[in-house]
């Protein structure tokens, strides 16, 4: 429902205005996440808008180290937003285990872009996915646990 995800875009910005430590440039998010969050925060604050394809790319490769292939698993508008001066901020409804925003950190690295958090609505504290993050230098930031 887009009303719901410009709700929860707002929620999300009214978050980011309360803590100026998260700095970015872009926001990115899982395209099979909830992109119409992303987006919509996106658009609320006027940045670029970037989604993250983990379950398939677009082309293939013998070298996964090969720039292109990287590029592909990005759905971006422009290649200069992903430049390695960009610093991006992962956007989410949830995270449950982090594998997606791992894969999606990963990816990110290898272009030396900087990501330092991920801002979601909900954080499930069952699988203690925080601590996870951690171990990859991410921070999480969620409205609500659950």
């Amino acid at each position: 429902d887009p009303n719901k995800s410009v709700l929860m875009a707002q929620m999300l910005s009214s978050y980011i205005h309360k803590h100026p430590s998260l700095t970015f440039n872009f926001i990115i998010t899982p395209k099979n996440g909830t992109p119409i969050l992303g987006y919509e925060l996106a658009k609320l604050l006027q940045v670029p808008c970037v989604f993250h394809v983990d379950s398939q790319e677009k082309f293939t490769c013998d070298d996964s180290h090969d720039e292109f292939y990287i590029y592909s698993k990005f759905d971006v508008s422009s290649r200069e937003i992903l430049s390695k001066y960009s610093k991006a901020l992962i956007v989410d409804d949830s995270t449950t285990g982090g594998r997606k925003v791992k894969n999606l950190v990963s990816d990110l690295r290898s272009l030396r872009c900087e990501v330092n958090d991920c801002l979601v609505i909900f954080e499930p504290t069952a699988k203690e996915v925080r601590e996870t993050l951690n171990q990859i230098g991410i921070t999480l930031h969620s409205i609500e646990k659950v």
